[in-house]
Order: C-alpha cells, then structure tokens, then sequence
C-alpha cells in the first residue's frame, strides 16, 4: 500500500535532521578530548612547579636556621663573656677588700659580709660569694647556712691557687671544671682569684660560683616545640655544663668562642627543626598547588572521560563543582587564617624588638654602675674623670635604646625628646659641681633619626657639650652667660645641622680639630666620618660654635 503524500514528505525531511543533530556531539567530544588533555599537562606543569618551589623553600629555611643557630651561639658566648667579665671586676674588689680587711677586727668581717651581699645584687644571675683563708677556711661567704668546718682547701681550684703561689708564680683569673655544690648538689663553676698578704704571700682566694644553665639567654626561639641545645666547653672541647635537651649528633651546629676566655658556646638545633618549620611555611602554597593541581587532573579526566560518555561527564562535572565551591571555600578560610598569622607574627617581631631594646638599656645601666663603683675605687681626679666621662657615653647610648623601648616605631628616635633628655642628664651632672651652667636645646620637633645614626649624634653631642662644660666657661659670674646651646635643624637640601657654642674665651684658630690628641677627639672624628658628615669650627664672638652638617638616613 503506498504511502500517503504527506507522509512520505515527513520521512524525508524527518531522515536530514537526525544527521545533522547527531554531528555536534561529535565536535563537542573531540573538543572535550583535547581541553582533557592540555588539563592533563597543565596539571603536570604544577606538579613539577610545586617540587621546584619546595625544594627552594626547603633551602632557604636551613639558611635560616642556620642563621639564627648562629645568631643564638654569638649572643649566648657574648652574654657568657660580660658576665665573667663582670664576675671579674666582682672578684678583684672581693680581692681588695680581702686583703684590706682586718679579720681579727668582727666589725670588719661583719661589714665585708655585707658588701659581699650588696655586690651580689648586681649579678645578672644568681651566684655565691665567698672569702677564704689560706687553709681553705671561710672568712666571710654570702652563704649563712654553710656547716660548721666546711672547707674548700680540697678543691683543684684552691690547690691550683696555693701551688703556684707557693712557686713563686701568679695567676689571675681561675675557672674552674665542673663541680658539684656542697650545699645543694647542683652542678656549679667556680671563678676565683687569689689573695696575697703584704709580702706577696698567699692568703686565700676569693671565689664566685654560678649555675652557667642560669646564663641561658633566648633572644630567639626559631623551634617552639623542642628548644636548642647549649653546652659550654674548654678549648679542648671538655664539656663544662649543657642546658636544654642533651647534644646529640644530628640537627644544626654553631659554635662561638666566649670573647677572649679558653671558653667555647656550641648550639645545637634539634634535627626536626628545619622539616617542621619549612613545613609550617609552604603549608598554604602547598594547598593552594595541591588545590590547583587536583582542579586540572580532576577536569582533565572529566573532559576525557566525557568524550566516551557524555551522560557520566554531565555527572561528573556537577560533583567537581560542588568540590571546587567547597576548596574554595576552604581556601578562602585558610589564607585569611594565615593572613591573620602573619599579622601576629609582625606584632610579636615589634614586640621582641622592644624587649631587645630594653635589655640593652638595662645592660647598659649595669655597666654604668659597674663602671661607677670602679671609679669610688679609683683615687686620681684623671682617673675619675675618664670613668665620668665614660659613663657619660655609655648613658647617652642606653638613652636611645630607652627610647626605643617606648615608642611604637622601632626604627626611629625622636631627636628633640632625645636631645632634651639627654641634656638634661648632662646639665644634672654639671649642676653638681658648677651652679651657673645652664643647657638650652633648640631641636626642631619633626626630625626624626634612624637608629643608626641616633647613637653617633647622641655621642657627639655628649663629647661637645662636655667640652664645653670644661673649656668654655666665661671670664664673668654672669648667670645669662654660663650657658651652652644645643640646636638641632633641617637645612636646605634635606640636611641636618647640629651645632653646639659656649659663651668661654673661644679659641685661637678656627681650624679643624686634628686626628690625634685625646680619647674624646679621636671620637668625634670617628663618629663624623661615621655619619659622613662636615664639621665646621668657629669663633662665634664670645664663645665657640662647633657645627656637624650630615644627610639623614632613610629607614628601611
């Protein structure tokens, strides 16, 4: 039966149609096919980019700690060699005033036991004090619960005293090998010194033990979960005490010697210590490349897998979106974890600055005090001086580091605060001898001065106006003309320009000051060419003008 005319029509157009549907498919396949495969090596782009990244982190962290594993051994033996030295001075007056004292007079022991617990309170650590006769006897001690007939004449320190005083020979400073304390067990070295009797015998020794686990000092602290090592050692590697976990032979090393002492630091950072950190640092590039590299090689065998099955593409494409939203998510979430941590982490940097600066200035006051006390043992008028004057430096130099401690901004020092307090000090010491200086200070309040820098001026004003307050004093008793003025402006060009004038007789030439001569000459001219700065000196008609012309640093 034939078909009707319409529908033979139908099927004809009908039969053009189904191929023509069925040929985009096909394009779209093949088109899926190679976006699979250029997935496929992007993918493996990224991986290999990840491996290159991580191995150069991996580098750079062990340069790092090995960096502050040496930082961390120079500050120990630097805090090692100030406090022997202190210990030093400590036990040269104990010697002094051991030879000095009157035993047979109780009064002179009772006072000398009490010196003896007034200097202890300058020690940074705890230590013990102690005076011995020649049979190894305590005379005085800052100790009180010493049993009765205790005695050190066994030790090889007092047998090493006695030795060699009874050969005729001398010997300073003693530290001694390990010991274990009598009074407490705990492992202590003791640091000594003999005592000679008017003709040159031997008379004792006086002595300063510590714990060397008490000099531990931890500027840093680059590993949070195991801390470094540290262990003091002769020259001949004799260990001599250790703090922290006990040194293996794995991990990080760095060795410093303890200034100018037979005495080695070694620190050891633990062997974990790199792998932890360096994890801790590629983590989130580490999951942002994992992230990436999972998003190409989960499209790229999508797209392949697509191009043989297009319903398990449609599929599979739905469940990779919903992963990608979810790893963004989770992305999202960890940077701005990390971003946070980071923002602690500068904070907690500001912060450790400011406490480093603050140790600073107190070692500095420790060392003023140790530098005063010496000088009331000093009885030329020069000495003294020279020990004034040195404590004048050392003050002006604590002075920035306090400064430091309480502004917000580590890197810079306000010059006017600065100069106004640092004057003050200087009029304060001039008022107790002469009682018509006055300092007058003209600083211009917005410059500011890189740390760098603020020491060296704070120096040179220091040595100017001193110089000032000993040779420029006025032939009159005038109040109006007994001062000394300090200024400090910006010029033209972005230069400062410091400038100290008396009121006294000025001075003959106005020609430069020369590069030998005293202590304070040879300083200024060090810290002029250390700022890189023109000095200029004038007769200013009455007095002397001293001006210091340098560039101001810029902060980094």
């Amino acid at each position: 039966m034939p078909h009707p005319p319409d529908q033979d029509a139908n099927r004809h157009n009908a039969e053009p149609r189904d191929d023509h549907a069925a040929a985009p498919p096909a394009r779209i396949r093949q088109m899926a096919r190679r976006l699979g495969i250029g997935a496929t090596l992007i993918a493996v782009s990224v991986a290999v980019l990840l491996l290159a990244a991580g191995y150069r982190a991996h580098r750079d962290t062990e340069t790092e700690v090995l960096l502050e594993t040496e930082t961390l051994s120079d500050t120990v033996a630097d805090h090692t060699a100030r406090f022997i030295e202190t210990a030093d001075l400590m036990l040269d007056r104990l010697r002094q005033l051991g030879e000095e004292t009157e035993w047979s007079d109780p009064a002179h022991s009772v006072r000398l036991a009490a010196e003896l617990r007034r200097l202890r309170g300058f020690m940074p650590a705890a230590v013990r004090l102690g005076v011995w006769d020649a049979d190894g006897k305590r005379l005085t001690s800052t100790e009180d619960e010493l049993p009765a007939g205790f005695s050190i004449a066994d030790r090889p320190y007092f047998i090493s005293h006695k030795t060699l005083a009874a050969n005729g020979e001398a010997r300073g400073l003693v530290i001694s090998e390990p010991i274990a304390s009598k009074l407490d067990g705990s492992t202590v070295l003791v640091l000594s010194r003999r005592l000679n009797r008017g003709d040159g015998s031997f008379a004792g020794v006086a002595t300063l033990s510590f714990n060397p686990i008490e000099l531990v000092y931890h500027p840093l602290r680059p590993h949070r979960n195991e801390p470094p090592s540290i262990r003091w050692m002769r020259d001949d590697r004799r260990p001599l005490a250790a703090a922290g976990p006990l040194p293996g032979e794995g991990g990080i090393v760095a060795q410093s010697r303890v200034g100018s002492y037979p005495l080695l630091v070694e620190t050891r950072m633990p062997e974990n210590a790199v792998r932890e950190r360096w994890l801790g640092r590629v983590f989130p590039y580490l999951a942002l490349g994992l992230v990436v590299l999972f998003g190409f090689g989960a499209s790229a065998w999508v797209l392949l897998r697509w191009a043989s099955a297009e319903d398990v593409y449609r599929s599979t494409l739905a469940t990779l979106a919903t992963k990608l939203r979810r790893s963004n998510a989770d992305l999202e979430e960890r940077v701005d974890e990390r971003t946070k941590a980071l923002s602690d982490m500068v904070a907690q940097r500001d912060l450790l600055l400011k406490e480093v600066n603050h140790r600073l200035k107190n070692s500095l006051q420790l060392a003023c005090a140790l530098v005063q006390m010496q000088g009331q043992s000093v009885n030329g008028p020069e000495a003294r001086q020279q020990l004034a004057d040195t404590v004048a430096r050392l003050q002006a130099i604590a002075r920035v580091h306090d400064q430091l401690y309480q502004t917000e901004d580590v890197r810079r020092v306000a010059a006017a605060t600065y100069l106004h307090s640092l004057c003050a000090d200087l009029e304060q010491s001039a008022l107790a001898s002469e009682c018509f200086w006055r300092i007058l200070v003209t600083a211009d309040e917005t410059v500011e001065l890189a740390t760098d820098q603020a020491v060296p001026v704070g120096l040179l004003v220091n040595e100017l106006v001193t110089n000032a307050l000993k040779h420029g004093r006025p032939a009159t008793s005038d109040g109006n003309i007994w001062t000394v003025e300090v200024g400090l402006v910006r010029i033209d060009g972005g230069q400062i320009r410091l400038s100290v004038r008396d009121h006294g007789a000025g001075l003959p030439d106005a020609a430069l000051p020369r590069k030998d001569g005293s202590l304070g000459m040879k300083l200024l001219n060090g810290l002029t060419r250390q700022l890189n700065a023109s000095l200029i000196v004038e007769n200013a008609a009455p007095g002397a003008r001293i001006i210091v012309t340098f560039r101001p640093q810029d902060v980094a």
